[in-house]
C-alpha cells in the first residue's frame, strides 16, 4: 500500500507542476516570441541593408567633395606658379632694361636660374614632366602622365 500512496503522491506532485508551468501557455507564448523575433530580424536585415547603402552613397560623395577640393587646389597651386613665373619674368626684364638704361650687370641673375627655382617649386610630377618637355622641345606638354589627381 505504501507504493500506491507514493504513486498518487507523485501523480498529485505532476498534477501540481504541470499547473504551475502550464505547459500548453508556455509553448504559446515562445511561438509569441519566435514570432516577434523573426519580426526583429527581418526589420534588422532590412535596416543593416539600409545603412550599407547609405554608407556607400555616403563614401561616394565625400569622395567626389575630396577630388573637388584637392582640383580647386591643384588649380589654386597651378595659378601660383604661373603668378610666380610671370614675377620671375618681370624681375627678368627689369634686369634687363636696368643692363640697357644703366650699364648695370653685375647682379643680374640668368634666366636659367630663375626657371630653376621656379622649378624646385613644383609639387606633382606633371609639372616636372611638362618642364621638361618645354626644355627638349618635346611635343609632350599637357599630356596627363600618371593618375589624374596626385596624393602629395
Amino acid at each position: 500500500m505504501a507504493g500506491l500512496v507514493l504513486i498518487k503522491q507523485m501523480a498529485n506532485d505532476l498534477a501540481a507542476l504541470n499547473g504551475l508551468l502550464n505547459v500548453d501557455e508556455t509553448i504559446a507564448a515562445m511561438d509569441v516570441l519566435r514570432s516577434q523575433l523573426d519580426e526583429v530580424l527581418s526589420f534588422l536585415a532590412a535596416l543593416s541593408e539600409a545603412l550599407q547603402s547609405r554608407n556607400s552613397e555616403m563614401a561616394a560623395e565625400i569622395g567626389d567633395a575630396l577630388g573637388d577640393m584637392q582640383f580647386q587646389d591643384i588649380t589654386r597651386q597651378q595659378l601660383g606658379t604661373i603668378g610666380q613665373g610671370l614675377d620671375e619674368l618681370t624681375a627678368h626684364i627689369e634686369s634687363w632694361r636696368a643692363q640697357l638704361t644703366e650699364g648695370n650687370r653685375d647682379d643680374a641673375e640668368s634666366f636659367t636660374s630663375r626657371l630653376s627655382r621656379l622649378q624646385s617649386q613644383y609639387v606633382m610630377a606633371n609639372q616636372h614632366a611638362d618642364h621638361r618637355a618645354a626644355l627638349t622641345g618635346t611635343d609632350d606638354i599637357g599630356v596627363c602622365h600618371g593618375a589624374r589627381v596626385e596624393l602629395f
